[in-house]
């Protein structure tokens, strides 16, 4: 039960930080506290996925769009189109994990 509280409250970070890339994708700038937040999100997704032995490059194009956002810098468009594909992934495979949990 821990685990998928863990999941749903790391799934609700990582859908965050997906709107957040793609809001910056169309050119709104976030917040520097929603950028922090977005990396922030990325980074701990990818420990996870590296914990478990899994690759966290599929995370790498968003990681990087979240560190320019972070440093103040707009994403260029398909980076940002990158970075939103990678975290739907990512979200869609959690969302599979959490299903196989369950039955």
């Amino acid at each position: 039960m821990t685990t998928l509280i863990a999941t749903e409250a790391q799934r609700h970070q990582l859908e965050q930080a997906q709107r957040v890339l793609a809001m910056a994708r169309l050119g709104q700038l976030p917040t520097p506290t929603q950028a922090r937040q977005t990396l922030a999100a990325i980074t701990a997704q990818q420990q996870v996925m590296r914990q478990r032995g899994d690759s966290a490059l599929d995370l790498e194009p968003a990681r990087v769009a979240a560190s320019l956002l972070v440093l103040g810098h707009r994403v260029h468009a398909a980076m940002g189109i990158d970075a939103v594909r990678a975290l739907g992934r990512c979200l869609a495979q959690m969302a599979d994990e959490c299903e196989e949990d369950r039955t």
